[in-house]
């Protein structure tokens, strides 16, 4: 019964995509007529390793549509310094948390790749 059980899961993963985890795959199964429990699935997909995949989270974290002032482009690709404190850079990267989204912004004295300062908040709007 288990082969005829773990023939079924592949053919819904692949009817779905991979995205259904064993929750799901109990469900699928039960509406299919099969008489299983849920930790019987879930052993099953673990054993024959059929796990499902995950939806990456994603977040739009850029507003192009604005009307505050954009800074010229002096660096112009030019990524190296002649001395130290002559030129930074800096990005603003978002980081998945427990507790929700965070905003890492790194400052970086390009002369030798050390970082001058950063600051971390949960949003992206200017302290105040």
């Amino acid at each position: 019964m288990d082969k005829v059980l773990i023939e079924q899961i592949r053919e819904i993963q692949k009817l779905h995509k991979r995205r259904y985890g064993s929750p799901r795959m109990y469900e699928e199964l039960k509406d299919r007529g099969y008489r299983v429990s849920s930790k019987r699935v879930a052993r099953l997909m673990r054993e024959a390793h059929l796990s499902c995949v995950h939806k990456k989270k994603y977040q739009i974290t850029t507003n192009s549509n604005h009307h505050e002032p954009v800074a010229e482009n002096i660096l112009d690709r030019q990524f190296s310094a002649s001395a130290p404190g002559k030129v930074w850079v800096s990005d603003i990267t978002c980081c998945a948390t427990k507790e929700g989204w965070m905003y890492l912004c790194v400052i970086i004295d390009l002369w030798n790749r050390q970082v001058v300062g950063w600051s971390v908040r949960n949003d992206m709007t200017r302290p105040r």
